[in-house]
């Protein structure tokens, strides 16, 4: 029996799908393989790369961040539809900024798409300073005027922790808020002592103040201990997984939540997964202030999904952050309390 062997032809565009050259599987490929997909993992192999550079060029695993000049009157991000338009009104030399980036010799020698890597790992770490405003917008009626802000980043570990820079976005979107403080809170939350004051020294000029509150350990732990000296205007919690694979540590601190009556806001990577949480606090009593729908400023960095999603059978690509909901507290009287590992 004679055994056939093929050299695979590769994607020109990306490079990174294969087929084999025969007219059945080139006709196949092309109808599996589509141009939004191609364009996905080209997005994806550019943003790779960059991120290496990156680290060994600045000898730091942070990530890549590009904040914009502040604000100098105050505007809804509710008023902007995408990325584009925030660029245009708040962040107008953005490309500007990002191409000064990218013209790294050390950054752009080995990746002829820099200057768009740059770019979208610059929206990639606005994700979360951005999603947080949004949801304080939502919550918060005289967030245009208010001077002192504290949120709680539940559940925060490195991925949060490296970005910790950008939240400095927040006071330049907010001219009226003169102290922010952001805690940092969860079993894997990176611990920083000594730090003194946050703020850039644009912001410092005009008397304005960051500092951060860190915990390592569960929220409902946090809410009891002595750290916890500033009541939160604020939680939220990005991308925590509760309802599939953290259900069991996450129970206590959701109830905890709960009870406090803070408004808390919560993402995830995909419709399945914000779907299993609407079911799960559905069953705790929550009162949705915001029911989960996709958020505009979700991460761009695509992020493929290995399992098929149920209602197409196809696999698809998700984004940090790529939906979101808003709870505060139960919704009218509190009935029998449900227990959140049985809901699930």
């Amino acid at each position: 029996m004679s055994e056939e062997y093929y050299t695979l032809t590769t994607c020109t565009r990306c490079t990174l799908a294969w087929h084999c050259p025969t007219e059945d599987c080139s006709t196949d490929f092309k109808k599996i393989h589509s141009r939004s997909e191609c364009g996905a993992l080209v997005d994806y192999a550019a943003v790779e790369r960059m991120k290496i550079d990156y680290a060994i060029s600045r000898q730091s695993i942070r990530q890549l961040m590009v904040p914009a000049y502040p604000a100098r009157s105050y505007f809804p991000l509710s008023t902007v539809r995408n990325w584009e338009e925030y660029c245009r009104r708040h962040f107008t030399d953005f490309h500007e900024a990002v191409a000064g980036i990218a013209q790294d010799s050390t950054l752009s020698r080995m990746n002829p798409h820099a200057v768009k890597a740059v770019g979208i790992m610059a929206k990639q770490s606005a994700s979360i300073p951005l999603t947080m405003v949004a949801g304080l917008e939502k919550v918060i009626p005289d967030l245009s005027s208010r001077r002192r802000l504290c949120v709680h980043i539940v559940g925060a570990s490195e991925r949060e922790a490296s970005g910790k820079g950008m939240m400095e976005e927040v006071l330049h979107l907010l001219p009226s808020c003169q102290c922010l403080t952001v805690g940092y809170i969860g079993p894997e939350a990176i611990v920083h002592e000594n730090e003194g004051e946050l703020a850039c020294s644009m912001c410092q000029g005009v008397g304005k103040t960051r500092n951060c509150i860190y915990f390592k350990g569960p929220y409902h732990d946090f809410l009891q201990s002595s750290e916890n000296t500033k009541p939160a205007d604020f939680i939220i919690c990005f991308n925590t997984g509760m309802s599939e694979v953290e259900r069991a540590s996450w129970a206590p601190t959701l109830k905890a939540i709960l009870d406090l009556k803070i408004p808390a806001a919560f993402t995830s990577y995909s419709q399945p997964e914000i779907r299993l949480e609407k079911i799960l606090l559905d069953g705790l009593g929550a009162n949705f202030v915001l029911q989960p729908e996709r958020n505009r400023w979700k991460g761009v960095i695509p992020i493929l999904n290995t399992y098929p999603i149920a209602e197409t059978n196809e696999k698809s690509w998700s984004y940090a952050n790529y939906y979101w909901y808003i709870i505060r507290g139960r919704r009218g009287p509190e009935g029998p309390e449900v227990d959140a590992l049985d809901l699930v």
